[in-house]
């Protein structure tokens, strides 16, 4: 059986220098797990629910997932997160509120913006330069790179690019 990918979620796109107009809204990218909660499920943009959530997540953590519906969980780094999530027996109630990084939401009618924990900075034409220089002190942060979100994409910034690829073989 084929994963499918769930396209119901803002994805963002690599920045590569273009030119942005407008109100740019700038961002830390941290390197957690997405999670979706979508038709009363808690899944990954894999649809699958991994099989460590229910028990390494607090009640607190699923009530806020369940509200925002689009959410990064980060418990620091993406091994920390990750771990705990993959297993079927993981600690259990590791997860809890405080690590759930809402993404843009409406609810209600209302829209919400990103969590703003990650907030650096709104700015209106930002150049290529002034881009770098907030990554920098990004990384020297210990984020993993940028989100920039103008009103109709967001982009991501990071120091290289990775991409996610299915393994169609092996030798």
């Amino acid at each position: 059986m084929a994963v499918v990918r769930r396209k119901d979620f803002r994805k963002a796109n690599s920045y590569t220098g273009q030119k942005l107009k407008g109100s740019v809204d700038i961002s830390y990218k941290i390197d957690g797990v997405r999670m979706l909660d979508r038709d009363g499920e808690q899944v990954t943009r894999n649809n699958k629910t991994p099989p460590g959530w229910d028990k390494a997540s607090t009640q607190a953590a699923k009530d806020k997932l369940k509200k925002f519906k689009d959410c990064e969980v980060y418990v620091g780094d993406f091994i920390a997160t990750n771990a705990p999530l993959s297993r079927h027996d993981p600690e259990e109630d590791i997860i809890d509120a405080e690590h759930v990084y809402p993404l843009d939401t409406t609810i209600g009618g209302h829209t919400h913006g990103f969590d703003s924990r990650l907030t650096i900075a709104t700015i209106t034409d930002p150049s290529e330069i002034l881009i770098n220089k907030y990554l920098a002190k990004a990384l020297a942060l210990g984020y993993e790179g940028l989100v920039l979100r103008t009103e109709d994409r967001w982009y991501r910034v990071k120091p290289y690019y990775t991409a996610d690829v299915y393994v169609t073989g092996l030798f």
